[in-house]
């Protein structure tokens, strides 16, 4: 709220001349010692000291000057009052001029000045009222937005597989709670340390920058240790700033992998072309489920990655009819 604004205190000498029949004139008016203010529009004053002198005394009939007890109120509080007054009539030529010389100051009434003060103390505490409003709206706010983070959180950790969310720097965004049983550290921790560049075996920072500049869905498999790994980074576009963010998904494929070997030492060459088909669709299953459960957790996905989500999810299902029905012209 704007604060009330207080005209300027100003001093100022006239000389005036009278004539007979009420008749008066302003001679000159000159400002006295003023501030900045005044003196940046002095012309301006200049007019106003006219127009307060001209409402301040008054001419007799008869000619000559009748003033006022000393003071005469003004509008917004102010006073104008006669610091001196001198008569500058001259007598000594065979025809009387009058002439006075007044000095008036423009000032405060003390019960003005405590009435401005009561307002400004007024506007300040409306101005608090409503930043003290502000404050409990912005807390409201973060509030809600805490709320919504929980639950993308929740939807996230649902999510059995390693799940981490980079922006293209590599700064790590979000991570689930399957990192626990991959890396033995909480989300906290591995967020604390903000950005990684080596994580599977994975250069992610290169991974990540090439996936946002192209846009596209990259896929590896690593062997660590034990494990079979298939690791795909997903980019997405953030609806609120428009930047790209990428989704690293990890999954373990070792138990496809050894089933695959096993089975194929079982039957022999023979079954080799059954194999690749339960590899591709394996594989497929796997790429709809992961597909399926980013499409289908709570993050608001804008429609386009959506869209995308289900032509790949269709693809990889006709891809999986055609494996199907190789295998079945192959036993025939």
């Amino acid at each position: 709220m704007a604060k009330p604004i207080r005209p300027p205190e100003f001093k100022f000498r006239a000389l005036i001349d009278t004539r007979e029949k009420e008749e008066r004139s302003i001679i000159c008016v000159s400002l006295i010692d003023p501030i900045e203010e005044i003196r940046k529009d002095r012309k301006r004053f200049e007019e106003l000291a006219k127009t307060l002198v001209l409402r301040f005394f008054k001419v007799g009939k008869e000619g000559g000057i009748i003033l006022p007890s000393g003071s005469k109120r003004l509008d917004k509080g102010l006073i104008l009052e006669m610091e001196s007054f001198e008569d500058l009539t001259d007598v000594s030529g065979p025809v009387r001029k009058p002439g006075y010389s007044l000095v008036l100051k423009v000032s405060y009434e003390s019960g003005s000045a405590l009435k401005t003060l009561e307002l400004a103390n007024k506007a300040l505490e409306e101005e608090n009222e409503a930043l003290k409003q502000e404050v409990r709206e912005l807390l409201d706010l973060a509030a809600g937005l805490e709320a919504a983070k929980e639950s993308l959180r929740v939807s996230f950790d649902a999510i059995k597989d390693l799940m981490i969310s980079f922006d293209c720097e590599g700064n790590i965004l979000i991570v689930n709670e399957a990192c626990t049983e991959w890396f033995g550290q909480s989300p906290e921790d591995i967020i604390t340390r903000k950005k990684y560049k080596v994580i599977l075996n994975q250069d992610v920072l290169s991974i990540i920058r090439k996936v946002c500049e192209s846009k596209e869905t990259l896929r590896f498999e690593e062997h660590i240790g034990e494990k079979t790994v298939q690791i795909t980074y997903i980019p997405m576009t953030n609806k609120k700033n428009g930047e790209t963010e990428v989704v690293m998904m990890a999954q373990d494929i070792t138990g496809q992998k050894n089933g695959d070997i096993i089975e194929n030492r079982r039957n022999g060459s023979g079954l080799i072309m059954g194999m690749a088909a339960r590899n591709v669709l394996n594989s497929s299953l796997t790429a709809i489920l992961g597909f399926s459960q980013l499409a289908l957790s709570s993050y608001d996905w804008p429609k386009a990655t959506r869209a995308r989500y289900l032509k790949l999810i269709e693809r990889t299902a006709l891809r999986m009819k055609n494996e199907i029905n190789k295998v079945v012209e192959k036993k025939a």
